[in-house]
């Protein structure tokens, strides 16, 4: 029925419920279908048993966030994964999200090295942080991750 490479099995909460794919040129011909046909045939009951769930919506944060950026050169081994359980490690409550936004690696920052880019969330539930205590809460990490990974952290 599917072209080679082309079908699938449509899961839902890791059990399927039904295949999709593109339609076999051979078939299509048949049927005088020029173009490709995508196709799918899928069980209603598991995908509309949920449709009626009301989900609980999450508050919006009364206070405002903060951004620190943290970029450091790394041995090419260092794994972002290792990154991560560092700064969590070393972070107070008020660091909320940890965003790497930009892998780098050229002569520009030398061989066996690479760059690592981090947009560190902070945020309050229960007053404005101001920039002294972001600022103290980002040095700690930035000291903890020199520490412990041997890092060299980019200024500039």
């Amino acid at each position: 029925m599917f072209a080679s490479g082309s079908g699938f099995v449509v899961m839902l909460a890791g059990r399927p419920v039904g295949r999709a794919g593109l339609i076999k040129p051979e078939l299509r011909r048949e049927w005088r279908i020029h173009e490709p046909l995508p196709v799918a045939e899928l069980a209603m009951t598991p995908l509309l048993a949920g449709v009626d769930a009301v989900c609980s919506p999450e508050a919006l944060p009364i206070y405002p966030s903060v951004q620190r950026d943290l970029a450091m050169l790394v041995p090419p081994s260092l794994t972002h994964a290792r990154v991560l359980e560092v700064i969590e490690k070393l972070a107070t409550p008020e660091l909320t999200d940890i965003k790497l936004f930009d892998i780098f690696k050229g002569k520009q920052i030398g061989a066996g090295y690479k760059s690592l880019a981090y947009t560190l969330t902070y945020r309050s539930d229960g007053k404005t942080l101001t920039d002294e205590e972001v600022n103290e809460m980002h040095a700690i990490i930035l000291k903890g991750l020199q520490k412990e990974l041997q890092v060299e952290i980019r200024v500039g």
